[in-house]
């Protein structure tokens, strides 16, 4: 692993940022003090960065970016406009790239406390061609509010994880690129942005579609384009390929609370959030010529003032490397990551995602997931997930973590029956915590509604892989009135889900700027009266609460993991003949392979029940490079790296 202006610290915090694979972290934003220039508008910092060598070929690139209040200023106050872009490349006498890496929206900061920070990630593996050598990254940070005593200090930090890409892009074909009047009859936004011709590279196969695209302004008639929901068709070689809404929920922001109408529902974007891109795949022929366009629904503005924000690019792609290739690409829960802490701690089902990197389509996947050292859980996911595609899968069961800032992880043990043809990202991990413990069998919801609570609010106690175990449907509280609710557990793992939907995407039980509405509250009590948890009213779309009650441990049928089982293989670095040993007190099913960094299995050899295996493993003909040893039981998968010279 190679770290590049960095230090220890960042090492540690970003280990389990990056999957596995050598990866090589670039810091080109360390501190910088962003304030705004009111008189244009915008204002730019740029740092160079020194990326990996040209020959040196990514599995995946992510950018993390890191804020805080500057010392001795507030947070920025409002929702602006920022942006990450790859300017120059090689030398500053080299004419800009102008590629927007990452649109970002910063939150309503000026009520944040001085020790406030948070963290966004994002994958940008598309744009990994320009990401070598010598490379210019401006931060972009828009708005007219003072700059004096207001503004972010900002961190971004680079992860390259080398390996063999899951599609090489050979050229990017820029397409639209610019802030767009929308509802102007004289000038329609659908005319503006005409269809672009794509001539495709002659070593292409696919072309990916990516968009960055967010609504601003407020025409008085509609709230268009930021509080208005609209449609976009993607038309690819004068088809229509999708029609979907241009629109995001801000009710569950991962930044909570905020100043600001940060809780409404936007035109795809919130406050304080990265905007996601919309990405689309294409297989095509090589040095074949297509077009593409975006169409926006019909609108015409009343005060003139809406805009669509859009910048898009087509990536000229090969096929994807492998045919059998899956990514667990995230863990939402458990997770101590901040973007996902509305979710977490929890205490049951695993929420992962994975995505499917392979040409061939995933219709089943085996799953092994755990926390470090306990029971070890095996689970198959049977619904397709098409190439290039991803899903998000919730894993069945219980588990309860030993102590807190626990490791866990997941593992993908087979794809479609067999091995996966790529290993240095089937593994993934984060951290969990332990869940609030109810000693006794009793959780008291004492809440107030407020006046809007009838056609608002509900809840949903669920328990045992989300079956319902209490509720409160949309439409069974009255206005401003006190529950007390008495809700009776037994021993096992729950979580309480309070929900306030509303035509904005929900203000919580009180909220600034909807006085009207008034002010509940949502306290958690135990069966003395005690306060278990205050819930801030203003917790947008939904307030969550994860506790076990009793005595709880993972519900799992599987034996627990073997504490004591060791495996090791020496001599290392070796010329091709090395010995493992392996031992525990259990016996085992083993299956040995050694993998080398193409995926390929190049030994594979089964055991029956054994407490032990010791044996000398002579490959022929290797050629010189890193290999693994992998080491295969019930449950447990143990990895070793290898060097062969």
């Amino acid at each position: 692993m190679k770290i590049i202006f960095t230090s220890l610290f960042l090492f540690f915090s970003l280990a389990l940022f990056a999957n596995n694979g050598d990866t090589t972290f670039v810091k080109t934003h360390n501190n910088v003090v962003v304030v705004t220039n009111p008189n244009s508008g915008s204002n730019e910092y740029t740092g160079w960065g020194v990326f990996p060598e040209a020959n040196k070929k990514y599995r995946k690139v992510l950018v993390k970016m890191n804020y805080k209040c500057p010392s001795g200023m507030s947070c920025g106050e409002w929702d602006y406009i920022d942006r990450v872009m790859l300017r120059r490349k090689g030398s500053v006498s080299n004419p800009s790239e102008n590629l927007e890496l990452v649109r970002f929206i910063t939150p309503y900061g000026l009520q944040f406390a001085n020790t406030w920070n948070f963290e966004w990630k994002m994958d940008i593996t598309d744009f990994s061609l320009f990401l070598h050598d010598s490379v210019e990254i401006g931060y972009v940070h828009t708005g007219y509010e003072t700059n004096v005593g207001r503004g972010w200090l900002v961190n971004l930090t680079f992860a390259l994880i080398e390996g063999d890409p899951v599609t090489e892009t050979l050229e990017i074909s820029r397409l639209w690129d610019g802030s767009f009047a929308y509802g102007n009859d004289t000038n329609p936004i659908n005319t503006v942005l005409a269809a672009v011709p794509i001539n495709t590279n002659s070593a292409a196969n696919i072309l990916k579609f990516r968009l960055n695209h967010t609504g601003h302004g407020f025409d008085d008639g509609t709230g268009c384009s930021e509080f208005c929901d609209k449609y976009r068709d993607l038309v690819f070689d004068n088809a229509l390929i999708e029609r979907i809404s241009r629109w995001r929920k801000c009710g569950d922001n991962a930044v909570y609370p905020q100043g600001g109408t940060w809780v409404y529902d936007r035109g795809n974007w919130c406050p304080g959030a990265t905007v996601y891109p919309y990405v689309k795949n294409f297989n095509v022929s090589p040095s074949s010529q297509h077009n593409v366009k975006i169409n926006m629904e019909n609108y015409s503005f009343d005060g003139g003032q809406a805009n669509e924000n859009i910048i898009a690019y087509m990536f000229h792609q090969k096929n994807p490397t492998y045919s059998n290739d899956g990514e667990i690409e995230e863990i939402l829960t458990p997770s101590n990551e901040k973007e996902f802490l509305r979710l977490n701690p929890v205490c049951s089902n695993p929420i992962i995602v994975i995505k499917n990197n392979g040409s061939n389509t995933i219709n089943s996947v085996e799953l092994a997931y755990g926390y470090k050292n306990e029971f070890q859980l095996n689970y198959t996911y049977n619904k397709a997930i098409p190439s290039l595609e991803r899903d998000t899968i919730v894993l069945p069961n219980t588990l309860i973590p030993a102590e807190n800032n626990k490791d866990f992880s997941v593992y993908i043990k087979k794809i479609n029956g067999g091995n996966p043809n790529y290993i240095l990202d089937d593994t993934l991990w984060s951290k969990g915590n332990i869940t609030p413990v109810l000693i006794d069998s009793v959780l008291i919801l004492d809440y107030k509604t407020n006046a809007e609570s009838s056609v608002e609010n509900s809840y949903i106690v669920y328990g045992e892989n989300d079956q319902i175990v209490y509720q409160k449907t949309l439409g069974s509280m009255a206005n401003n009135t006190v529950y007390v609710d008495t809700l009776r557990f037994r021993p096992g793992c729950y979580k309480l889900e309070f929900y306030d939907m509303d035509e904005y995407g929900g203000d919580g039980l009180g909220f600034w700027a909807n006085s009207a509405g008034g002010t509940g509250k949502l306290w958690l009590k135990k069966s003395n009266g005690q306060i278990q948890k205050i819930i801030p009213v203003d917790f947008g779309s939904v307030a969550r609460y994860s506790f076990t009650v009793g005595t709880v441990i993972t519900s799992v049928s599987e034996t627990e993991i073997d504490k004591t089982l060791n495996f090791e293989v020496f001599p290392n670095p070796n010329n091709g003949s090395f010995n493992i040993d392996f031992s525990s007190e259990k016996k085992q099913n083993v299956q040995v392979q050694v993998i080398d960094v193409l995926g390929k299995v190049v030994f594979e050899e089964y055991s029956g029940e054994v407490y032990s295996k010791r044996q000398t493993i002579s490959l022929a003909n290797p050629t010189s490079g890193i290999y693994f040893v992998k080491l295969t039981g019930k449950d447990f998968v143990l990895t070793r790296k290898v060097m062969i010279k």
